[in-house]
């Protein structure tokens, strides 16, 4: 995928409008525009102050997994985190329980 694709999809997942993000780059919205359509290439400057504005990631316009969600592995990763930090939870609740 295309860094200017990718900076759209994010742009919209994050329900940015592209005239917003064109006004807080102080860039035109055309500029902005063949960006994402790929048309023009984004300046490394720029690519910062999106990542600024957007609170993501550099790396996340690098990499299609930023774009397309968590792949399944780390979807598994995060449930078994989540079942350890429930059971982390429970035990430490369990102590509190007891020490009242």
């Amino acid at each position: 995928m295309e860094i200017g694709t990718t900076i759209r999809k994010i742009r919209l997942r994050l329900g940015i409008r592209q005239e917003e993000l064109a006004v807080a780059l102080e860039v035109s919205q055309s500029y902005l525009s063949k960006i994402e359509s790929n048309k023009s290439r984004v300046y490394v400057d720029d690519l910062v102050r999106i990542a600024q504005y957007t609170n993501t990631p550099i790396t996340d316009f690098l990499s299609e997994n930023a774009v397309d969600g968590p792949s399944e592995q780390e979807k598994l990763q995060r449930k078994e985190m989540l079942i350890l930090l429930q059971q982390q939870n429970k035990y430490l609740q369990q102590l509190v329980d007891k020490d009242s």
